[in-house]
């Protein structure tokens, strides 16, 4: 799903940008962070290849000077894109951690586990 929210994301993106170009910033951040996001499930689930993973790279890669800089990116989305970049295991750990706290705190564990 992740997938395809971002291709779709894309496509709006550009036509928002033609049409309100103070949209920039905010259609970078959107699609940078879409592409960390489908780096962390195929990560995750198991179908992360460099061929599922080069379109996502490549994105991130071109946009990493200016998403650094970019103000609608934050902190977290700035850390996840270096580890995309940098350390893909880091990015795997960070990821799996994060759903195992949020699983916990939205009770899909019992007490007894």
């Amino acid at each position: 799903m992740a997938e395809l929210n971002t291709e779709a994301d894309t496509v709006f993106c550009r036509k928002a940008e033609k049409r309100y170009p103070s949209l920039k910033n905010l259609c970078e951040a959107c699609l940078v962070y879409g592409h960390i996001t489908c780096l962390q499930n195929q990560l995750v689930n198991g179908s992360f290849s460099k061929k599922t993973a080069a379109p996502h790279l490549r994105y991130l890669r071109k946009h990493a000077k200016t998403a650094g800089r970019n103000p609608e990116v934050n902190r977290n989305t700035r850390i996840k894109l270096f580890l995309s970049l940098h350390f893909l295991p880091g990015l795997k750990a960070l990821t799996a951690f994060n759903q195992h706290r949020s699983e916990r705190k939205h009770g899909k564990y019992s007490i007894s586990e």
